[in-house]
């Protein structure tokens, strides 16, 4: 009997301590959740990885088969990205990271619907993300499609019309006397901007992280690869 509590001691001081190793700790969802890493830190690191992956030296971790099978149990992104659907800006790609890195919304020109804010809220509060990104793109074609004329706007279908809708204040102060590529170029912008001013707007978002949650925007550039961080 003695042996058999001894026993049955050391294992629960094994199970301890292997915990302790892990760094990984309960949260208010009773599932395992790793520490969060602190925004200021996770924007650094996106920008570290975006240098390795312009400079054709990507390191490209976290794909191989013990990642998938730590990601079947649990998911500890350590950042929140809005992108846009286009094919062209593969997130973790253009960043550098890999499977179960990044918790990534996105939605055709990186609007901001009730869809989308709900995603955002649940990575800061369940999964604990305390960096939130909007990340446009050159040459964005919800941008370029929302800058255009009343008569080409009409022939798209109402879906896409109501997409384009959500980008309008943002482009509504755009000179269009200038050329239609600056215009795209500023809208991009703009839009990315705008989408983060929306999000922030939304939600006390420390309260919600029982933490400080920092936010940016930026653009990536299709030509060179870079992306360019929004000074706000």
């Amino acid at each position: 009997m003695v042996h058999s509590i001894d026993r049955r001691r050391a294992l629960q001081l094994f199970a301890a301590t292997s915990l302790a190793f892990t760094g990984y700790a309960f949260g208010s969802d009773q599932h395992l959740t790793k520490k969060s890493m602190p925004g200021e830190e996770a924007i650094h690191t996106l920008k570290v990885g975006n240098s390795r992956f312009v400079s054709g030296h990507p390191h490209c971790g976290n794909q191989d088969m013990v990642r998938r099978g730590e990601l079947s149990k649990s998911q500890h992104p350590f950042v929140t990205i809005l992108g846009c659907s286009d094919s062209r800006v593969p997130i973790e790609r253009i960043f550098d990271h890999g499977l179960g890195d990044i918790f990534t919304v996105r939605v055709a020109g990186n609007v901001v619907s009730e869809e989308v804010t709900g995603s955002i809220e649940y990575a800061v509060k369940h999964l604990g993300t305390l960096a939130v990104v909007v990340l446009g793109h050159e040459s964005c074609g919800a941008v370029t499609a929302a800058l255009s004329s009343p008569a080409e706007l009409l022939a798209e279908p109402g879906e896409v019309r109501s997409l384009l809708d959500l980008i309008k204040p943002a482009i509504a102060n755009i000179d269009r006397s200038q050329a239609k590529a600056k215009q795209i170029e500023l809208g991009v912008e703009a839009n990315a901007r705008e989408s983060l001013h929306q999000v922030r707007r939304k939600q006390d978002w420390n309260h919600l992280a029982g933490g400080a949650v920092v936010f940016a925007s930026a653009v990536y550039s299709l030509t060179t690869g870079k992306v360019h961080w929004i000074e706000e």
